[in-house]
């Protein structure tokens, strides 16, 4: 079993409490037409008798107010709900009368320290001693054990620690129906249950398992004779693939099973099952309600790799599905755990971190938990659910989100304003220019520095006056499509909800998902208008720096005009003392102008900014399509392997017949005639 922790975020509120606690009364009042009615319809329409109430649903003798917790259960109807006054209370009850069949020498002592002991060993411990066979005394012992162990778990039901039993099914009489088989499914469920029942005590009683988002499951042994209904745990949406024994070949074991904590996350969908003989997986998609903004949704996939099955073979069907989830969603975050025996998922996919190095059982670890983060979890070991061989592994996050790793950047922009234009055409109309020019004149010798300084000084100093200058702060997770309007509309949002009023606040929603919706789609077209015009590539770049969130370090320039001038003095060296007069030269008409294709122009461009040589493009394709079909006729799986077809004397391969020239260029053709004559 996996478990993952969950950080302190979507704490269930007291409306939730109420609506479940609403549900649970109409569910047992057997009132089918309020099965669908909110809390507040029931509060205001319906109204309960106190006579529907056991007496240890009140805290006070006169019965006129209820536990935090009271339940009604006393109905007149063909199928009541189960008592919640607990059996052993009452056997306790008898056993302080006068006619009880216990004297003080013959009743059975029972440990008292047996009840500090519940959070431990003590509940299996009863399930182990409960076959003793011995003397008379012995069983005398084990019967009074079977009686305390009966009302210690009603007592625990009783508090709500495990799980109401359901009512048993009726036995048939019949002599084959008392063979085997039911012992077996009984003892699958006693399996069952009892995992199940140790799940809800431990949520109930320690922190960390209340506080887990998931819990993962491999081989329940789960088929479709166990309904949903049985293993449903209250606060967690249950999710299961059963094996399945045409696909896989094999009817007993397998299965896998996810919980996902209400508390968490009620957004959650099973995606995709898939079953073989060689591994059994399932893939569930979750929105939880806290999340970092830089993943958009949380991939859960339970895997069962069996032991005998080839790892090779299972890895390969595990990666396909993986992959094309990846495709399709980039910025998604995959959780992988199951028991993968003998194999190891680094080797198809080695970007994903395994975070298990400790045994899980024995002294091997075969089970593992993969992420496409790294450093996104710690794994610690626990002791043993239920009777199961397998360690359990719980998962503590450790991933620091991207605003919090990220600082954010401080920029300063200058923003014009209204007439800002205008006023600064009205400014330099006004200005005369030539006194720049008589400032830096000395003797018919013009300053070009003085002038330029000057003359760029005073432009900056009107833009300056017609201008205002803005510090914007943009943070890691900031939308590109974010502007004014929109945190105009986020302020007012926030100012309506702190105001109460509920009109405003439902005016100001709505104000902020137009503008929401107007800002992407001026995002959009800005975007889409720098693919506009192929002949700009500036725009061209920009669209893809925008598409592709590339930022380019800033290139430093040197605040001297040195490297100017010596760039004119290398440049200019050869007109210095050329004295020639250029003509053009005629080429003699037996040469014959060189003439190279796009691609090689492109190539030899290529090996003039690399300053290495480079492989001509017949020699790219050629070693490309050899090393290609040199794949194919390895792999006996390829569906195109039957196409390599060797000859009687194996040493050449069958060629193709290829009635047009379009046919004979193809891979096959030419994949065929490189084998034949590799030189």
């Amino acid at each position: 079993m996996f478990l993952v922790s969950r950080a302190q975020h979507g704490t269930p509120t007291e409306r939730q409490r109420q609506h479940r606690k609403c549900q649970i009364w109409v569910q047992n009042s057997r009132k089918q037409d309020l099965l669908n009615r909110s809390p507040s319809y029931l509060s205001t329409n319906c109204k309960l008798c106190a006579e529907h109430f056991e007496s240890s649903q009140f805290t006070n003798p006169s019965k006129n107010r209820f536990n935090w917790n009271a339940v009604p259960t006393l109905f007149s109807v063909p199928n009541p709900p189960q008592k919640i006054t607990s059996k052993r209370i009452k056997t306790r009850q008898k056993r302080h009368t006068t006619d009880s069949p216990w004297s003080d020498s013959s009743r059975p002592h029972v440990q008292p320290a047996c009840y500090c002991s519940i959070p431990g060993v003590f509940i299996w411990g009863i399930c182990r001693n409960s076959s003793t066979k011995s003397t008379n005394k012995v069983r005398h012992t084990n019967s009074t054990n079977s009686c305390f162990e009966k009302g210690l778990l009603d007592t625990l039901r009783e508090l709500r620690l495990l799980r109401t039993t359901s009512p048993k099914p009726a036995v048939s009489s019949n002599a084959s129906s008392r063979g085997k088989e039911p012992r077996k499914r009984c003892a699958r469920r006693q399996k069952r249950d009892n995992k199940l029942d140790s799940i809800l005590l431990q949520r109930n009683t320690d922190r960390k398992f209340r506080d887990c988002c998931m819990f993962v499951f491999v081989e329940t042994w789960l088929s479709v004779s166990v309904p949903d209904s049985a293993i449903q745990l209250p606060g967690l949406l249950a999710f299961r693939s059963d094996r399945d024994a045409t696909l896989s070949g094999k009817t007993r074991g397998g299965g896998l099973c996810v919980y996902i904590s209400t508390n968490w996350c009620s957004n959650a969908e099973l995606v995709f099952k898939h079953c073989s003989p060689l591994v059994e997986f399932m893939t569930v998609r979750c929105r939880p309600f806290y999340m970092p903004s830089e993943f958009t949704a949380v991939y859960i996939l339970a895997v069962y790799i069996p032991p005998s099955a080839n790892a090779t073979d299972a890895l390969t069907e595990l990666y396909q599905a993986i992959t094309e989830l990846q495709c399709a969603h980039p910025d998604c975050l995959f959780i992988v755990a199951g028991d993968f025996n003998h194999a190891n998922l680094k080797k198809v996919l080695p970007k994903f971190k395994q975070y298990v190095d400790f045994p899980t059982r024995g002294n091997n670890v075969l089970d593992c938990v993969y992420c496409n983060i790294t450093g996104a979890y710690r794994a610690t070991p626990l002791p043993h659910l239920g009777q199961s061989d397998h360690s359990t592994v719980m998962l503590i996050p450790a991933y620091q989100p991207l605003v919090k790793r990220t600082k954010p950047i401080v920029k300063v922009t200058r923003s014009w304003p209204d007439g800002a234009i205008s006023a600064l055409q009205d400014c330099f109309d006004t200005t005369d220019w030539d006194m720049f020019k008589q400032a830096n004149t000395t003797i018919n010798t013009i300053d070009l520095e003085g002038y330029t300084s000057g003359v760029t000084g005073y432009i900056s100093k009107c833009i300056d006056d017609v201008t205002t200058m803005k510090t914007i702060t943009i943070r890691p997770n900031q939308r590109p499509w974010m502007n004014a309007e929109v945190r105009a509309r986020l302020k007012a949002r926030d100012a309506a909800y702190r105001s109460g009023e509920a009109g405003a606040l439902k005016t100001a929603r709505a104000e902020l998902t137009r503008a929401i919706k107007t800002a992407k789609r001026s995002h959009s077209e800005k975007i889409n208008n720098h693919f506009t015009n192929t002949k700009d590539s500036r725009h061209l770049w920009q669209g893809i720096q925008a598409i592709t969130n590339y930022r380019p370090a800033p290139l430093a320039c040197a605040d001297d005009g040195s490297l100017p001038e010596e760039l004119n003095q290398f440049y200019a060296r050869f007109e210095a003392q050329n004295d020639t007069v250029p003509r053009k030269t005629t080429p003699p008409p037996i040469d014959q102008v060189l003439q190279l294709s796009t691609a090689e122009r492109i190539v030899r461009t290529a090996e003039r900014i690399t300053g290495a040589s480079l492989p001509s493009l017949p020699v790219i394709y050629s070693t490309q399509c050899l090393r290609k079909a040199a794949s194919i006729v390895k792999d006996s799986t390829h569906p195109s392997h039957a196409v390599f077809s060797l000859l009687p004397s194996g040493r050449r391969y069958r060629s193709l017949n290829a009635r047009t020239s379009r046919m004979g260029k193809s891979f096959f053709p030419q994949a065929i005639r490189l084998l034949n004559n590799p030189s």
